[in-house]
């Protein structure tokens, strides 16, 4: 018998079927709304939220729900983390920092390495979570954004006229 295997936001869902109408059948038995709210009603724990691209540079980056994902990428390492850090909100684990740049080791690599440690602050040393300091925020806006923007324009401008 064949199954189908659904992954939600609050865990997988599955469904066996002998047919495609038995399978439309089956699907629409299953409120999913519902379904959806009972779980996170009684096991609240097991929702990851999706991750959301910030307003201000969906033109920049990408999201697959889980990491962010660069459309276009700065060309130093420290540039390419702080955006990372920054794309994500307010904070990042390695993890996050890791998947989105590439970057093996983003902590030894950019974050405490020499004088780039004044663009990051700590949030949580046992989560190795991470932000921005003040002045790795006006790095973000005022460098490393707008350099990929310009870049972009001129990719765009090159495309055209040649």
């Amino acid at each position: 018998m064949p199954r189908l295997n659904l992954k939600m936001p609050y865990g997988e869902v599955s469904i066996d079927f002998t047919d495609n109408a038995d399978l439309i059948q089956q699907i629409d038995k299953i409120d999913f709304e519902a379904l959806a709210k009972t779980v996170i009603d009684k096991v609240p724990s097991i929702v990851i939220p999706q991750k959301q691209v910030r307003e201000e540079i969906k033109d920049l980056m990408d999201t697959d729900g889980k990491f962010m994902i660069f459309k276009k990428i700065p060309k130093q390492k420290l540039d390419t983390v702080i955006l990372a850090i920054y794309a994500y909100g307010t904070g990042a684990t390695i993890d996050e920092i890791r998947h989105t740049t590439g970057i093996p080791d983003p902590s030894g690599d950019a974050i405490n390495s020499g004088s780039s440690r004044r663009y990051f602050t700590t949030l949580d040393k046992q989560s190795q979570i991470y932000g921005l300091s003040p002045e790795g925020l006006q790095r973000a806006l005022n460098e490393i954004i707008p350099s990929l923007r310009q870049k972009k324009e001129d990719d765009e401008g090159n495309k055209k006229g040649g």
